[in-house]
């Protein structure tokens, strides 16, 4: 595995309401791109989707969505080494 950097809650949520600073973007970008790995915990997951259940990610129609985007987007690590890659690990 390449570069790898960590994301958190707020960077997704800044991301989703185009708030991102200049670094984060590029980040972001890199992440999407497939040049660095863009890593999440579990519980980022689970924040997101609770985020999302409130109505605070408006731009997902479903729960699924949010679980699609995250796995095709990050990696999930599940804090014991284990990285589960894109659609690998379901909720």
């Amino acid at each position: 595995m390449g570069e790898s950097v960590i994301v958190d809650t707020y960077a997704i949520l800044s991301m989703a309401f185009d708030q991102l600073g200049k670094s984060a973007e590029e980040y972001m970008l890199k992440i999407r791109e497939g040049e660095i790995v863009g890593v999440v915990t579990p519980m980022i997951v689970y924040e997101l989707i609770v985020h999302w259940l409130r109505g605070r990610i408006p731009s997902f129609q479903s729960v699924d969505e949010v679980k699609t985007f995250l796995y095709s987007y990050f990696t999930v690590n599940d804090k014991s080494g284990r990285l589960y890659r894109k659609h690998k690990n379901k909720i």
